[in-house]
């Protein structure tokens, strides 16, 4: 992860400065593995999830696939921490990997709502969110940390980057459909009341 802390670090107060990124709740990240899961309405949401954590805590994002096509991308994306996910899928070799980056004490980052969604449109709607996020959280013991970034990113707007209580993603029930849904749905509710604060 030596490309990924000097890219971070690098542009860290480029963007700082064009986006006015402000970070709440710093406090929150977690020391070790954590699966932190975020909204997602830009392109731009990976770089600025990365730059408002900064390069104390390195990131391992799920990208799709399509995203690692090219072989020049596919190196850099893989160079900085980024591994691919077939969304059309159930994609075991994915879910393996997250879980043991987790067990190697590493933070895995994922936007379980699976793609982008309008920065206008409603996001109260929880049917749309992946389990994913919740599954391998559970079973690779960590807790998911709720992030919400600004829908509408402005050059010279203020972008806020808000870190919430990290949320305990035990068995409960046990490995079931329904429990992943639960944890899911409470993660990204969470994400929601952030926003509500904004």
């Amino acid at each position: 992860m030596k490309l990924y802390k000097v890219i971070v670090s690098i542009l860290r107060p480029i963007f700082y400065f064009l986006y006015r990124i402000r970070v709440v709740g710093r406090e929150n990240l977690q020391v070790g593995a954590s699966v932190v899961c975020c909204n997602h309405t830009s392109l731009l949401d990976p770089v600025l999830v990365a730059l408002g954590i900064g390069p104390k805590y390195p990131l391992h994002f799920m990208g799709k696939k399509e995203l690692f096509r090219n072989p020049i991308a596919n190196w850099f994306f893989r160079a900085v921490g980024a591994f691919p996910v077939d969304r059309g899928n159930v994609d075991l070799a994915t879910m393996r990997h997250s879980i043991n980056l987790l067990k190697s004490g590493e933070t895995v980052a994922i936007f379980p709502e699976g793609t982008r969604v309008a920065p206008d449109a409603e996001q109260t709607d929880l049917d749309g969110v992946k389990t994913g996020v919740a599954m391998i959280a559970v079973r690779g013991g960590v807790p998911i940390v709720p992030i919400y970034l600004t829908r509408h990113k402005k050059l010279f707007r203020k972008t806020s980057v808000i870190i919430g209580t990290p949320i305990p993603a035990e068995k409960g029930e046990g490995s079931t459909s329904e429990n992943y849904r639960r944890i899911a749905d409470t993660a990204f509710q969470a994400i929601l009341d952030l926003g509500d604060g904004t």
